[in-house]
């Protein structure tokens, strides 16, 4: 009997602001084993139009993202986040791998975590939050209180779930992430412009509400190549929730 490998999306939102690892980025995407060539997309936000071009030139397809002079960059990747979103929904993927332009997984992170059959599940990377490395997976809850995005903000890490197995985390970031096309269906990327958190912090609350788990394989790191923002300006940071 034949089978049919899913059809996958690997996209993401990006900026120039991550052009010193993209084309890294390129490369590793590129050494992903899979029986067939992988579709890569990319929504970029730059404030600079000629970005797209720069990233077309490495041999991967991308799009500009429509936004307003000076919209906050949260509302920018909000927007590149749906874009990509809406191309996984459009182009009849069966899944995205939403993966960052400077998150780095193994060679083998698809057949690993299709292996598990699961709508959501991604894997362990860690985050710089301009002190210390965290990991972004929080695997046990303190304070929800049902309304806000809380899953990020008011939880607790536990690093005893980090075994090497698969385990159900209250959150996770989708910095590399394999999403099924129904969840996509009946998830639609946002933010709070009253609330803290990003619109990853609000995916993985609106999974909870819909009573959607979310899994991690703790068998496999992404390694996490990410700058402090406060290095970019801070006229960035500045814009980031405005």
């Amino acid at each position: 009997m034949s089978w049919n490998p899913p059809k996958i999306l690997i996209g993401a939102p990006t900026a120039d602001v991550k052009n010193y690892c993209v084309k890294e980025w390129v490369k590793n995407v590129k050494s992903f084993i899979y029986p067939y060539e992988l579709d890569v997309f990319l929504a970029d936000n730059s404030d600079d139009p000629k970005n797209v071009d720069f990233l077309k030139s490495l041999g991967i397809e991308a799009e500009r993202v429509k936004f307003k002079k000076d919209e906050s960059i949260i509302s920018r990747v909000t927007k590149s986040h749906n874009l990509v979103r809406q191309k996984t929904l459009d182009e009849g993927f069966d899944f995205l791998l939403h993966l960052e332009t400077d998150i780095f997984p193994p060679p083998d992170v698809l057949i690993n975590l299709l292996a598990h059959r699961k709508q959501v599940i991604g894997v362990s990377y860690d985050i710089f939050d301009w002190q210390d490395r965290e990991p972004v997976m929080i695997e046990l809850e303190e304070d929800y209180d049902g309304e806000g995005s809380g899953a990020v903000i008011r939880g607790k890490y536990n690093y005893h779930a980090f075994d090497g197995g698969i385990t159900e985390a209250w959150a996770n970031g989708v910095g590399c992430t394999l999403i099924h096309r129904s969840i996509l269906e009946k998830i639609k990327f946002r933010y709070d412009k009253e609330r803290d958190g990003f619109c990853d912090s609000w995916f993985a609350y609106d999974l909870k509400s819909m009573g959607i788990p979310m899994f991690v394989d703790t068998s496999m790191y992404a390694y996490h190549k990410n700058k402090d923002w406060r290095n970019f300006g801070d006229d960035f940071v500045a814009n980031v929730h405005k």
